[in-house]
């Protein structure tokens, strides 16, 4: 991941936060080497990206897919009846990258998982550790490859090329000019020295999966009378939790000695660098690629089938 002294303009998809997060540390290395950073983004994402980059990049307003959620079906089935509005999105996606990459004169454009937002006139990159995606549906594994094929001139995948943390989702066979590059998280430049005596519950991904994992990170508390720290936009209602402001989440999560978190990639990477001494993860229902990736580390963490397992 060698640029220098480009113009890039980078957009990342809003599935929960996993993908900005992700996203920092490619960021930081492409600033520290003399690149200038333009982030297309909506209003939520633009507030964490201000956390970590303040006036050191440029953004602008990029609107997110109107995904919806379901507690009882499949993201597929929960969203086939939305594929024009996706379509639309994804047309949008593609001729407000063009549009920038004129107005800011970008050199090379980087997609996290967006794949409409790609130029026909520079360098694009698609993001990702699914190269692969953890479906039996031959039709949706064959668009998710003829999008970045046909739109994308190169992949750079968010895993080692031994697959160590993505396994299966990370194997780029069928595609020409992948990059690997290894374990990135925003923690992997930071001492990891602090006294580790917190519990801490990272309340992730889209609603209603997050507001799932906070009932149960509760009923947790409550029934242990332990208190818990909480990486959340959500509200409580238990005395037991505390949310931690976003200025200090990253050191709380640096001072946690037990982590409960949904299986998301972002954490998997994480968790390489926090080193708890304790992980809980959940699966978030009916999505395959957590299920998977729970079931790839579950000899080094604890890992449950839902959330009432939480005792």
């Amino acid at each position: 991941m060698k640029i220098y002294n480009q113009r890039i303009l980078i957009a990342v998809l809003n599935w929960g936060q996993g993908h900005v997060y992700r996203s920092v540390s490619l960021i930081q290395k492409l600033l520290s080497q003399g690149n200038t950073l333009f982030i297309a983004c909506d209003l939520q994402q633009e507030k964490v990206f201000r956390q970590y980059f303040k006036d050191s990049v440029s953004f602008h307003f990029l609107s997110g897919y109107a995904f919806h959620f379901s507690e009882k079906r499949s993201i597929f089935w929960q969203n086939s009846g939305r594929i024009n509005q996706l379509l639309k999105q994804h047309k949008a996606d593609h001729l407000e990258c063009e549009k920038l990459v004129v107005s800011q004169k970008i050199d090379v454009v980087i997609s996290d998982h967006r794949y409409g937002f790609f130029s026909k006139n520079v360098p694009s990159i698609f993001l990702t550790h699914q190269c692969q995606l953890p479906t039996k549906n031959k039709i949706l594994q064959m668009t998710h490859q003829r999008l970045i094929r046909k739109n994308f001139n190169e992949i750079w995948v968010l895993d080692d090329a031994q697959h160590t943390f993505a396994g299966k989702l990370s194997n780029a066979h069928g595609f020409k000019k992948t990059v690997f590059l290894g374990v990135i998280s925003r923690f992997e430049n930071l001492k990891n020295t602090v006294v580790k005596d917190k519990t801490v519950a990272v309340i992730s991904g889209p609603y209603p999966y997050n507001q799932l994992l906070l009932r149960a990170v509760e009923r947790f508390a409550e029934q242990h009378q332990q208190h818990v720290y909480c990486i959340s936009t959500l509200p409580t209602q238990s005395s037991f939790l505390t949310n931690v402001p976003l200025d200090e989440q990253d050191e709380m999560l640096l001072r946690a000695n037990t982590i409960i978190s949904h299986s998301g990639y972002t954490t998997l990477l994480d968790l390489h660098f926090l080193k708890p001494d304790k992980v809980i993860l959940i699966p978030s229902p009916h999505q395959a690629e957590q299920q998977y990736l729970a079931d790839l580390h579950r000899n080094k963490y604890v890992v449950l089938k839902g959330y009432e397992e939480l005792l």
